[in-house]
C-alpha cells in the first residue's frame, strides 16, 4: 500500500494576473507503507539539526 501525504500553502485570490497575490503551492509524496517511519526519523533528525543551529 501506499501512503499519500499532500500540504498546501498560499493563497492567490481570484485576481491570478495580480503580482502582489502570494504563491499558491500544492505539494504531494507517495511513500510506501513499510518505509513511513525510517522516512519520518530521517526527516526529524535534518529537521531537529537545522533548528537547532
Amino acid at each position: 500500500m501506499q501512503l499519500a501525504y499532500l500540504d498546501e500553502s498560499g493563497n492567490t485570490g481570484l485576481n491570478f494576473n495580480d503580482p502582489q497575490q502570494p504563491i499558491f503551492v500544492l505539494c504531494a509524496m507517495l511513500v510506501a507503507e513499510d518505509k513511513w517511519q525510517s522516512l519520518e526519523h530521517d526527516l526529524c533528525t535534518i529537521l531537529d539539526a537545522r533548528i537547532a543551529n
